[in-house]
């Protein structure tokens, strides 16, 4: 490919991007990547890293004031509007199948090997509530000791089919009796 037309490419995905980010509805091919979100996305990674690797309170607390809310936003620049049974179907594909496939091989993993050996507090957590834990989604180290991380997915999975319900709720026809 020219230099040329990666430029012009490069100037429609610009355009597209910020037509999407104007109406707020995704304009774009489903082959077509925008840099600029990938790169926010990149962005977004190397902030929860350096969260959870930093020393320093101030910027630990900096980081996590929007670290996470990013990838929401970046999640609802990429909304579009379609079927609810086809988006439903594919959100449980890619969120909530990996969230149940990593919740229990690391459950597994846990209740047999990690939580013996775990030194401070790993190991306290009930099994049972544990696996419980991974079907209500209740994050964090007392309900879910073994990967508390993957709260995001169905957290995002939640909000993906929730929240689209508020912002575009049918249009009732006026012919409707109320």
């Amino acid at each position: 490919m020219s230099y040329e037309s990666d430029r012009s490419k490069s100037r429609i995905i610009g355009v597209d991007f910020a037509r999407a980010v104007a109406t707020g509805k995704h304009v774009m091919a489903r082959s077509s990547r925008l840099t600029a979100l990938d790169s926010l996305r990149g962005f977004g990674i190397l902030l929860v890293v350096l969260g959870h690797a930093s020393r320093s309170a101030s910027l630990v607390s900096w980081i996590f004031s929007f670290h996470m809310p990013l990838f929401f936003i970046i999640s609802g620049m990429l909304f579009h509007e379609r079927q609810f049974l086809d988006s439903f179907k594919k959100k449980v594909t890619r969120l909530l199948i990996p969230y149940l496939f990593f919740g229990i091989v690391t459950f597994v993993y846990w209740a047999l090997i990690e939580r013996r050996f775990r030194v401070g507090g790993g190991g306290s957590g009930s099994v049972t509530n544990a696996l419980t834990n991974i079907f209500l989604a209740r994050a964090g180290t007392s309900n879910y000791p073994q990967n508390a991380v993957l709260w995001f997915l169905p957290c995002l999975f939640v909000t993906e089919n929730v929240v689209p319900w508020n912002l575009y709720p049918r249009q009732i026809k006026e012919s409707d009796p109320a």
